[in-house]
């Protein structure tokens, strides 16, 4: 099963926080009032104290407080982000850069 771990973070007014991938993460507000925007989503989520959101997919979350506030994140290990979009493009190029060129046999052409 995998091990959770819990940070507490407490946050000044106007103030951000990135998370580079926060997937399975819990976002919960112990005190202030958080706006949490995920890249890719059009959603925005507005935490109240006591309140939490856990994004389900792969990508910078940022949270930004309101005013003064706490923050306590619970993150799960975590199986990495899947590669997409253009990461397997680029592992296709690269795969297709490593193979060795053919050979052409002239004694073979005739």
């Amino acid at each position: 099963m995998p091990q959770a771990t819990t940070r507490h973070i407490r946050l000044a007014p106007r103030s951000l926080l990135s998370l580079p991938d926060a997937a399975g993460t819990e976002i919960r507000s112990l005190a202030g009032t958080l706006w949490v925007t995920v890249d890719g989503d059009p959603r925005d989520v507005v935490l109240e104290p006591g309140e939490q959101f856990t994004p389900s997919t792969h990508g910078r979350v940022i949270v930004y407080a309101l005013g003064p506030a706490a923050v306590e994140l619970r993150e799960r290990a975590a199986e990495p982000a899947p590669a997409g979009g253009w990461r397997r493009a680029l592992s296709a190029a690269a795969l297709m850069l490593r193979r060795p060129s053919p050979t052409w046999n002239s004694a073979a052409r005739g």
